[in-house]
């Protein structure tokens, strides 16, 4: 067995191909992985199912859970709830929640899946008691109800928020961009971001390269298994400051102090459970990456897993028994100037 730790940076993006060497089995399994603005992972991994029926009634209970519609328009409400942890504490929290779906209260927020070139739109809705915002990072030409998205300042020439806000309560704000590059990019709260984002505000976006669902980058040797792509998201939470928050008093960040590390917004043992598992209904997204042994005839591809983090600092990621290929960064394949291959195992 080949394996190795890769250390993945806060504020980054990356794509990795896996390949998996299982104890007692002769093939070979394997994975592409994708590391997202923001970014961090997990590739956890299962035997075969025992048989092909099961295998697809399992996969319907796993996998990323994609937010898209035709016209690339969504609805996100800012809402305030609670999460649980396995010690039998409940977290308060703030998270996006979509307008036209069945979760009032999700952590964390949707997946909003695009293609390349489309004209995306995002009405968000406030109804916490502050003004909030949302940025894009890794997407140029952000407008604001139709004016450019930028750093917005006080009176006094402050800085209070690194674009437009929806006012407390009830304010609202239009944001409209063209989805770029193909790859996995972070969306997360402009204002007092060190504060809204570590209260939950915050998701992900995977941008498709038009007309090729199943490449992952302007490039076949990127061609992945679609029934077999994840999306692995990390945090970290200190209680203290979400009781703070709630209470609304002040927080010094200098005391920040991380007592929860999550996946998907779960714990384990909960990080295993399927996607919308009963018992923890405001944490909808399963943390199982589930790959098969590769097979010429019945499965020739690898398995994608797109990873992102939002963690206060930067974690070593071992995911053990795999053989894994970073093949992009920051929404970005990894390429040099003259197109040389930069992808590499870990």
């Amino acid at each position: 067995m080949y394996s190795r730790q890769s250390r993945i940076r806060r504020g980054t993006m990356q794509t990795t191909r896996l390949f998996t060497l299982p104890h007692r089995l002769a093939r070979i399994r394997w994975e592409w992985v994708i590391v997202g603005a923001l970014i961090l992972g997990l590739a956890s991994l299962a035997l075969l199912p025992a048989s092909r029926s099961a295998a697809q009634e399992e996969e319907k209970r796993l996998g990323m859970i994609c937010t898209s519609n035709p016209t690339a328009t969504f609805h996100l409400r800012t809402e305030d709830g609670s999460i649980q942890m396995t010690d039998g504490n409940t977290v308060y929290m703030w998270s996006y929640a979509d307008v036209e779906g069945e979760l009032l209260f999700e952590h964390p927020g949707p997946i909003l899946c695009v293609n390349q070139g489309d004209t995306v739109t995002i009405v968000l809705e406030n109804t916490l008691p502050v003004a909030t915002s949302i940025v894009f990072p890794g997407q140029t030409d952000v407008r604001a109800n139709g004016e450019p998205s930028q750093p917005q300042f006080d009176e006094g020439g402050n800085l209070v928020s690194l674009a437009q806000e929806a006012a407390p309560v009830d304010g609202r704000v239009t944001y409209q961009f063209v989805a770029g590059e193909p790859g996995t990019y972070l969306y997360h709260s402009g204002t007092q971001p060190l504060i809204q984002t570590q209260m939950g505000l915050f998701g992900a976006i995977v941008v498709r390269l038009a007309g090729f669902p199943d490449r992952v980058y302007n490039d076949p040797l990127t061609q992945f298994n679609v029934q077999q792509e994840y999306l692995l998201f990390l945090s970290d939470v200190d209680p203290l400051m979400h009781e703070a928050i709630q209470r609304g008093e002040p927080f010094d960040m200098t005391n920040f102090t991380p007592r929860y590390w999550l996946i998907n917004g779960r714990e384990f043992p909960d990080t295993v459970a399927p996607n919308f598992a009963s018992w923890i209904p405001n944490q909808p997204y399963s943390s199982i990456v589930r790959i098969h042994p590769y097979d010429s005839i019945n499965n020739p591809l690898p398995a994608l897993v797109r990873y992102v983090s939002v963690m206060s600092e930067d974690v070593d990621f071992h995911p053990h028994g795999n053989h894994s290929r970073v093949i992009g960064r920051d929404g970005r394949l990894l390429r040099g100037p003259a197109q040389q291959d930069l992808s590499y195992e870990k």
